[in-house]
């Protein structure tokens, strides 16, 4: 699995976040790609890339001593993965509240 975080700047900063719409376009490019790649190793299989789009608050830290990982925590989060888990694959699957 492969989860993309964008960053919400406060509104003193002149940047903007990304609207939904232009996640949802990213998504898109990223399933034409996926189409149109081959794996070397198995040229008749295609990846099945499948995205889950959900907007809100996270939770991020390092978490462990011995092998410290950057960690994402949340209801978002959880969201986000449970679009992608149970979408259909080389669909964009979009929650209520980032539309």
């Amino acid at each position: 699995m492969f989860l993309l975080v964008l960053n919400s700047s406060p509104p003193e900063l002149p940047h903007a976040p990304p609207s939904p719409f232009q996640i949802a376009s990213l998504s898109l490019e990223l399933l034409a790609a996926v189409k149109t790649f081959t794996i070397s190793h198995r040229p008749h299989d295609t990846l099945k890339l499948r995205v889950g789009v959900h907007t809100g608050p996270v939770v991020a830290g390092v978490v462990g001593l011995a092998m410290p990982r950057y960690c994402l925590f949340g209801d978002t989060v959880n969201t986000a993965a449970r679009f992608e888990s149970t979408g259909m694959p080389l669909r964009v699957h979009i929650s209520e509240v980032s539309e």
